[in-house]
């Protein structure tokens, strides 16, 4: 991996320790008020992701925008999942988009262009995820998925354990932290598989074969 995304996960490391012993072993509640500084920092993480995967969406060679403009536009719905306007004097109309019946309404007009675009080219997004499917980023964001599952369980008390509040909020920052350094590799992995299916047409390419393709459009 880059140096960034090393970097990225000894913070994470770092804040994990820092977090677990001042819960377990101090007693204190970083996740039970709203806006507490786990959740400040997943928003962070997440607004990070956003600008990385937005600031690679272009490359003379590779469709990376098909991943990295799904991808910015992911970052913003959890943003708007994470935050809670209520408590800070917030216009009604705002509160109804973020924190009452409206959010769902939102979602669906940011996400049903988004998924329809998909669909219209699905060809493309199935040969990338082929190419990403073995891939550090792949991997990343399978984790980080499956993070953001366990920590469901917790929010809708599945799991209800000491601690588990806490849990649920480290978990989900866990999880976008790992956005975070899938956004920084992904242009390298892509990099990586087009460069190796260029050297696979290149070493298996004939000459002779060509030739007679050539003099037979002749």
């Amino acid at each position: 991996m880059k140096l960034s995304s090393w970097l990225v996960v000894f913070l994470l490391i770092s804040l994990n320790a820092i977090f677990s012993y001042q819960v377990i072993f101090q007693g204190l509640n970083l996740a039970i008020e709203e806006n507490n500084v786990v959740e400040m920092l997943q928003l962070g993480w997440l607004v990070v992701a956003g600008i990385v995967f937005y600031a690679t969406r272009r490359h003379h060679a590779l469709p990376v925008h098909y991943v990295t403009v799904p991808a910015v536009i992911l970052c913003f719905s959890f943003i708007i999942r994470e935050m809670s306007v209520k408590s800070i004097g917030a216009p009604e109309w705002l509160i109804f988009f973020i924190d009452g019946h409206g959010y769902k309404l939102l979602m669906a007009a940011i996400w049903i262009p988004v998924l329809t675009f998909i669909y219209k080219h699905f060809k493309c997004y199935w040969h990338l995820f082929k190419q990403l499917l073995f891939s550090t980023t792949f991997w990343l964001l399978s984790v980080a998925a499956s993070l953001l599952l366990i920590s469901a369980l917790f929010d809708k008390s599945v799991i209800v354990i000491e601690h588990f509040k806490f849990y649920e909020e480290i978990l989900e920052m866990n999880a976008y932290a790992l956005i975070v350094v899938a956004a920084l590799q992904l242009k390298n992995d892509l990099l990586y598989h087009w460069a190796k299916s260029q050297n696979e047409q290149a070493t298996n390419f004939n000459p002779e074969h060509q030739a007679q393709v050539e003099a037979e459009a002749v």
